[in-house]
């Protein structure tokens, strides 16, 4: 069993007034892609850490296992550590999907998982961008105590520095890590959205 944690409780501060992940594109708001993608992959369970509560009434798909961030202020992995208590019991790992990451479509999170299923369900997979380390990271359940000590906006990234021996490296030769900060970040998103579809 593999969970896939999206983690959608951050503040946009460089998008300006508007949460950036209640933008539309192509129709569907941002956080909308980022959990079709994840439902109907190959991840067995998905847990959507949220909050603001605008998002928790536009995603209604009973598939998706949604957790408020009372304490969102604390940072990104406060929102990782709510996700890995939430998550099913008999997990073997950790996806961690980003809120604004669109573009990291179906067949990118199934090429992790199947990566980390041919590992034994034992290393981190860690995907690479055109050269670029980026996320969604895999990391397997033995790291689970660490990760619920991480803390500010951190995340799993000390853990990687932390355990490099222990890291695949899945290699894509695309962009599609493409996270979306400022509102000159749409276009191209919505560019390669167009693209695809």
């Amino acid at each position: 069993m593999i969970s896939g944690i999206i983690l959608a409780s951050g503040y946009s501060k460089r998008f300006g007034k508007k949460d950036k992940l209640l933008y539309k594109i192509n129709g569907k708001f941002i956080i909308e892609w980022v959990c079709d993608n994840a439902v109907n992959s190959d991840l067995d369970e998905v847990i959507l850490v949220y909050r603001n509560e605008k998002i928790n009434n536009i995603i209604q798909e009973n598939k998706i296992k949604k957790i408020k961030n009372e304490k969102a202020y604390k940072g990104m992995s406060e929102s990782m550590k709510i996700g890995i208590k939430t998550s099913n019991k008999n997990t073997k790992g950790y996806l961690f999907l980003m809120g604004d990451q669109p573009l990291i479509n179906i067949d990118i999170i199934n090429n992790l998982i199947n990566n980390f299923k041919n590992n034994s369900c034992e290393k981190i997979i860690l995907p690479v961008f055109n050269g670029k380390k980026s996320s969604p990271t895999i990391f397997p359940v033995k790291y689970k105590i660490e990760l619920l000590k991480t803390e500010g906006d951190k995340g799993g990234r000390l853990l990687l520095d932390k355990y490099k021996k222990d890291i695949i490296e899945v290699k894509f030769n695309n962009s599609k890590n493409k996270d979306i900060d400022k509102k000159s970040d749409i276009k191209i998103t919505y560019d390669t959205i167009n693209e695809e579809h």
